[in-house]
């Protein structure tokens, strides 16, 4: 695994949300092997947090954070 995505989110941007993963399929198109997405919902879970655990996760050699408004 070469690249974890961690995209931390909260239920009322689903939009959003749905929008970057359209997104980070289209870019991935048959790199998928190298790629991992963590996706950490929860409105009641401090976005730091939701970070801390996806880092913990994370299995790529690189691991980056996406907020769920980017394209």
């Amino acid at each position: 695994m070469i690249l974890t995505i961690c995209i931390p989110t909260v239920s009322h941007r689903q939009g959003l949300l749905s929008r970057l993963l359209w997104s980070i399929g289209e870019q991935a198109e048959h790199k998928t092997k190298d790629l991992e997405v963590l996706v950490h919902p929860g409105d009641d879970i401090p976005y730091g947090d939701k970070l801390n655990t996806m880092f913990e996760m994370a299995q790529g050699k690189y691991v980056v954070a996406v907020g769920d408004d980017d394209w």
